[in-house]
């Protein structure tokens, strides 16, 4: 059998859904794990015949088949658009295919009595780290339909977060940021007028505001951060404000991050590349044992200085810079301004090399020599 004729057989079997009677008897949280389980096999299959097939026609008629997964997700939640299983199905569509077909059906699909449910607080919570238009939708339509006040302070502060990443994005230019700038403290700011008590993470969703103002305000690509004062992992004193007239790349992390440990050995790299250039990086630990963090560092070639953040990842300097994430990552020019922020500093793409084939590079890599060389051009 070819490899894409398999890969469309399990695909039509995944997008049978919910049909056999085997499958009638399970629960909705049955239904949804074996869903899941069928894409991943899926998935396996769908890999070994993308890497079997031999002409572009092949390779897209495989990309063409698994795709039709999706459907499979569609028709479960058509089939319990008001059971709170229904919010993982939709999850999974608006973390894979945010834009596609399946995924808008299935928007409109969800059921009005969910939509109203008082268990919203978490899924809303969700929306706000998936920024796509169906994503911004459903906020709209939960904040329609919803009677339940800690949703609706958590649906309006996910629309505050999609709004922030546009912010932060660095295509967005100079005058799209400042009116980006604009509505998102006056969102923050109703926020917390409104819906301030409402219980999040942080305590309150004043609180978690207001950290999102500072961070927009101080924190915010053309920025120039706060000074970071404090002592390194070997207990000697450290400021950011001494590596100004460098290009500097900070890092919060931990060796308890897996992320933040595999990301190492591309620092290094970069590190080396620009050894003899005015460039530098400089980290933030959120470990309990600074001495154990140096350690471990130390052996996996971090040769740079980091703060000891209190021995927690709610730490002084985290907290200042509101990181909820790790690792997070700043890049500073020259000047101390923050030029790029976020996750598009861990992101790769794909682009051609020298002998016309494509290959992965990283958006760091292009954004720190895009720096090193205006301030090399300065001089």
């Amino acid at each position: 059998m070819h490899p894409t004729t398999l890969v469309g057989l399990t695909v039509a079997f995944l997008a049978c859904g919910l049909a056999t009677a085997d499958e009638r008897a399970k629960s909705p949280q049955q239904e949804f794990d074996a869903l899941v389980q069928a894409q991943r096999d899926a998935q396996t299959v769908f890999r070994r015949a993308y890497d079997a097939a031999t002409t572009k026609e092949e390779k897209a008629q495989a990309m063409k088949d698994f795709q039709q997964q999706s459907a499979g997700f569609l028709k479960f939640i058509q089939s319990y658009p008001n059971d709170p299983v229904a919010l993982k199905a939709m999850d999974w569509l608006l973390r894979r295919e945010p834009g596609g077909q399946a995924t808008t059906a299935a928007v409109e699909s969800l059921g009005d009595d969910l939509m109203k449910s008082k268990d919203m607080v978490d899924f809303c919570r969700s929306l706000g780290g998936l920024s796509n238009p169906n994503s911004e939708r459903l906020l709209s339509t939960i904040i329609a339909k919803n009677p339940h006040r800690d949703v609706q302070g958590q649906a309006r502060f996910a629309q505050c977060s999609i709004l922030k990443d546009r912010l932060d994005s660095p295509r967005a230019s100079p005058q799209s940021r400042a009116v980006i700038q604009s509505q998102l403290e006056s969102q923050l700011a109703a926020l917390i007028e409104e819906y301030g008590d409402v219980e999040d993470f942080r305590g309150t969703l004043k609180e978690t505001a207001e950290a999102e103002l500072f961070e927009i305000r101080f924190l915010g690509i053309g920025a120039t951060p706060p000074d970071v004062i404090g002592e390194d992992l070997d207990g000697k004193p450290l400021k950011l404000s001494d590596f100004r007239g460098k290009v500097v790349l900070v890092v919060f992390w931990g060796t308890w991050c897996g992320p933040c440990m595999a990301a190492v050995p591309e620092h290094v790299e970069l590190l080396q590349k620009h050894a003899n250039k005015s460039f530098a990086i400089v980290g933030i630990n959120s470990d309990r044992d600074r001495a154990a963090a140096k350690k471990i560092g130390s052996e996996k070639g971090m040769t740079w200085q980091s703060w000891w953040d209190g021995g927690t990842n709610h730490g002084p300097i985290a907290t200042k810079w509101n990181v909820s994430g790790w690792p997070t990552n700043y890049l500073l020019d020259a000047t101390g301004t923050i030029r790029y922020k976020g996750d598009m500093l861990r992101a790769s793409s794909v682009r051609r090399n020298d002998k016309g084939e494509f290959e992965q590079y990283r958006l760091l890599d292009d954004f720190a020599d895009q720096l090193v060389k205006e301030l090399e051009a300065s001089k």
